[in-house]
């Protein structure tokens, strides 16, 4: 049974969601999208749960942090516009495209790669 709990850590709330299982230990996860899982042995008071929590918050508060940091990265879609970059065989390659009527042109700089769509 899951149980969504909030303990306040240096002035600021840490979420977490309590998993009830047949553990030997208390377990934390924090996930890629910052949220916080708990599992721990239905024996144990939630209050314990809590307090280990607090325990680990400057170590949960990292761990997002590096997360949020990580997912400014994360892969743009291409637009497929004029001027955008991208690697063609571990060369740096320019889009120049141009639309002339009814046919659409690409051209890859600076290699000699054309293609054409009718």
């Amino acid at each position: 049974m899951a149980q969504e709990r909030t303990v306040l850590y240096e002035g600021s709330e840490i979420r977490y969601v309590l998993e009830e299982k047949p553990v030997k230990n208390l377990n934390l996860r924090i996930h890629k999208d910052c949220k916080v899982y708990v599992s721990a042995n239905p024996d144990i008071p939630a209050e314990k749960v809590d307090g280990f929590v607090i325990r680990k918050g400057n170590y949960i508060r990292s761990a997002q942090g590096k997360f949020l940091e990580m997912a400014q990265y994360t892969f743009q879609p291409r637009q497929y516009v004029s001027g955008e970059t991208f690697y063609l065989l571990g060369r740096v390659s320019v889009w120049r495209l141009w639309l002339p009527m009814p046919v659409l042109h690409a051209m890859l700089l600076p290699g000699v790669i054309r293609r054409e769509i009718n």
